[in-house]
């Protein structure tokens, strides 16, 4: 039970849709342990609440000031950044010999317990991944930017604060989409007279479109549900046919993108004299929000061989995957399949209905379902009224000031993917958080807004590399916006203002 003194006031972190217990207790109540064993680090208070498989995730107060001290102290701590940084590398080497080792056991195997061995040590894996990825979230780097934004003094902080956290080597992310624009320019000539509805005609632009989608595709970076395919592709070329892009241009600025904010970063710490543990602060947050995206790409490609594992265990024992999502991994490995009645066992019904987790100083303290879960968040969590609210405060990513219309997506939405689509040319992005699944939309964006993330979130890191104006953080951007709005961004003073 909750002791009395449980405080009544949670923040909410960050949300995320299609999150069944099974998946989304990989990074969190699953992966407690391991943090504390890597790191030393343990939540304070940790609340974890999904209604209809959308989850919210709420820290205490407490929590947040802990984690911020304690990721200052170990990222300040030069041979165990390193470390940190290494370990990241040697878990993207690990992943390659496990999808190797995987494709090799997987395809042929119709063992369950052999299947459930094998969901064990990739579920183990994964855990491991979301322990570093975990140290990277907004409460542990807030102390650093704390740090860098005290040092700098500048009268434009958050165009210094973006010069020097802007990414100086190319992530994966920026290396699709280089290539992308290569094959275009490489097949320039032809393009105009492509029919996007019978690619499959021209067999040679068609190779090397597979051959990048091999490569990248796995860089949507969802929990496992989505690949890009030969569609979103098609999808990107349509945009850029239409938008009449120049694609020279495109190549020369995507080439030059990285070296270009080298050389503006070394240029700004010359010019004001920064002094060399200002510089260790600011690589050490450019490095972690590269790193984080990296992570992410892991953690994605993870969770798709857990789904297939889970696909299998449904295929051979006739249970629906549905159902087999609602447990926990260590439910799903120690299950004798023959014996026992999984839906009236766990309650599936329930799980899927509301579920609430509480963590309280590393310790566990209670899992709810269905209604019980429902009344207990709303104890504890007493609902907000933004009514009133026009105007939203949160952090600068990328300065700028624009005005135009909003377009809100949010995360369960059930036309998802078709708002990302339809997401219109210079519309002002507002959604919970970004991913690399939504770049067709962030590419067509004037302006970012996010509820939640720090200056390694991903909305940070890609409105940098791109240019967009971005203010992160907001807490309840979507809540308050609606599609249509008329919004005024001032990502140089982190406001968001709904004009009409």
């Amino acid at each position: 039970m909750v002791d009395k003194k449980e405080p009544l006031k949670w923040e909410k972190i960050w949300e995320v849709a299609d999150a069944p217990v099974f998946e989304m207790g990989h990074g969190t109540i699953f992966c407690v342990d391991r943090q504390k064993e890597l790191f030393g680090y343990f939540s304070k208070g940790m609340l974890l609440f999904a209604r209809n498989e959308v989850l919210e995730a709420y820290h205490s107060p407490e929590d947040l000031e802990a984690a911020g001290k304690f990721g200052y102290s170990y990222f300040q701590d030069k041979e165990q950044y390193r470390e940190f940084i290494n370990s990241v590398k040697k878990k993207q080497k690990k992943l390659k010999e496990d999808q190797i080792l995987f494709r090799t056991q997987f395809d042929d195997v119709e063992d369950l317990a052999v299947i459930q061995k094998l969901l064990a040590n990739i579920s183990q894996a994964l855990i491991d991944v979301f322990a570093f990825f975990n140290m990277t979230n907004p409460q542990f780097t807030k102390g650093l930017e704390d740090h860098l934004a005290n040092d700098l003094e500048q009268d434009d902080l958050s165009e210094a604060v973006a010069v020097l956290t802007a990414p100086v080597e190319k992530s994966m992310l920026h290396h699709e989409e280089e290539d992308f624009f290569k094959l275009l320019l490489k097949y320039e000539d032809v393009l105009p007279d492509i029919n996007l509805e019978t690619i499959t005609d021209y067999k040679e632009f068609k190779d090397a479109l597979d051959s990048h989608i091999k490569k990248y595709g796995h860089l949507s970076g969802n929990e496992g549900a989505d690949h890009w395919d030969l569609q979103h592709y098609i999808g990107l070329l349509r945009d850029c046919l239409d938008s009449k892009v120049n694609l020279s241009e495109k190549v020369t600025e995507l080439s030059k993108a990285v070296e270009n904010a080298r050389v503006n970063k070394e240029e700004f710490i010359n010019k004001h004299r920064l002094e060399m543990p200002t510089v260790y602060v600011a690589d050490c947050l450019a490095n972690l929000g590269r790193y984080r995206l990296e992570l992410r790409i892991l953690w994605s490609a993870y969770f798709r061989m857990l789904r297939e594992l889970v696909y299998k265990i449904s295929r051979l024992t006739q249970i629906p995957a549905y159902t087999l999502l609602a447990l926990s991994p260590g439910e799903l490995v120690q299950i004798d399949f023959s014996k026992e009645d999984i839906e009236d066992s766990f309650k599936t019904k329930d799980r899927y209905k509301a579920y609430l987790f509480l963590v309280k100083n590393d310790v566990l303290t209670k899992s709810v379902y269905g209604d019980s879960a429902i009344a207990e968040f709303n104890k504890l969590v007493p609902k907000p009224n933004y009514d009133a609210i026009k105007e939203i405060e949160g952090n600068t990513a990328f300065p700028g000031v624009v005005e135009g219309k909003a377009y809100c997506m949010n995360w369960g939405d059930k036309d998802f993917n078709k708002k990302v689509k339809s997401m219109p040319e210079g519309a002002i992005l507002v959604i919970g958080n970004t991913r690399p699944s939504l770049m067709p939309a962030i590419r067509k964006s004037s302006a970012i807004v996010t509820n939640e993330g720090g200056i390694t979130s991903h909305a940070a890191i890609v409105s940098r590399e791109l240019k967009i104006p971005c203010v992160i953080g907001t807490k309840s951007a979507t809540k308050i916006i609606k599609t249509g709005d008329k919004v005024k961004v001032n990502a140089v003073k982190g406001i968001v203002e709904v004009v009409e």
